[in-house]
């Protein structure tokens, strides 16, 4: 048995408390084979001097994975393209009729972006608040706030009517 791999048998529970301390749950083999990585950097790098190998691995293999997490928040944080009415509209699989659909987005003309989004993901892709939350990637409150602004601004256009 190699060095290395009697290391990762040795430090494999180190490596799963880590990433559940991180509540690292999705692409979980991807920040397992960046552990690993960490792990192997961490043994070329020991000097033995500045302290236990156990404490170094550790700083290492979470500091590692704290920078993968933060690349990847950042990654899908400038990917998420913002919605126009061409990705508004459901598949072609979904139950909404065209007529049903653009008379969604008609009431939808006169509000923000934001409030477009909650009204489409509720009305159109039966989507709840915990659920457009995660898509957008902000707290459900900021969510609930796109939903009042739009309730107010719709209610207004049907006094207006």
């Amino acid at each position: 048995m190699d060095h290395f791999e009697r290391l990762v048998e040795q430090y494999k529970p180190m490596l799963y408390k880590i990433m559940h301390s991180l509540r690292i749950y999705k692409n979980f083999d991807h920040f397992y084979s960046v552990a690993l990585q960490a792990l192997w950097e961490a043994s070329t790098k020991y000097d033995g001097h500045s302290s236990a190998f156990s404490t170094f691995a550790y700083a290492t293999i979470r500091g590692r994975l704290l920078n993968e997490l933060q690349l990847e928040g950042r990654y899908e944080r400038h990917n998420i393209t913002s919605l126009v009415e061409s990705d508004i509209r459901p598949s072609y699989t979904h139950t909404y009729t065209i007529e049903e659909t653009d008379a969604v987005l008609h009431y939808c003309k006169n509000l923000t972006e934001l409030q477009k989004r909650w009204v489409v993901h509720t009305f159109l892709y039966d989507h709840s608040l915990d659920d457009i939350a995660a898509i957008y990637q902000v707290n459900k409150t900021v969510v609930k706030s796109w939903r009042r602004s739009a309730l107010k601004s719709l209610r207004k256009q049907m006094e207006l009517l």
